[in-house]
């Protein structure tokens, strides 16, 4: 599967589990400051890049959808229930 970058609307690969956890290594960032800036509890991020959770509702979705795990939208619930974004990962 992939999605569309969200600047230039090129298809992009969904990234594994590992690739995701090596980026974190790789660019120096915390599991916890991810979470934060994006508003989902550590504990559930945790739980996607160990593979416990599938990403299937929530805030699981959201995070396997903004880590590039998973094509998706993002569901902003706390703004507007029935607004919707699509929000796939950043290249490179």
């Amino acid at each position: 599967m992939s999605h569309c970058d969200q600047y230039t609307g090129r298809r992009m690969a969904l990234k594994t589990l590992e690739e995701v956890r090596a980026e974190f290594d790789r660019c120096g960032v915390s599991v916890l400051s991810w979470a934060v800036r994006h508003g989902i509890p550590r504990n559930i991020v945790n739980g996607v890049l160990q593979g416990r959770l599938k990403g299937k509702r929530g805030h699981a979705h959201n995070a396997a959808v903004l880590l590039g795990l998973k094509d998706g939208v993002v569901n902003r619930e706390e703004h507007d229930p029935d607004l919707c974004e699509v929000l796939p990962a950043r290249e490179g």
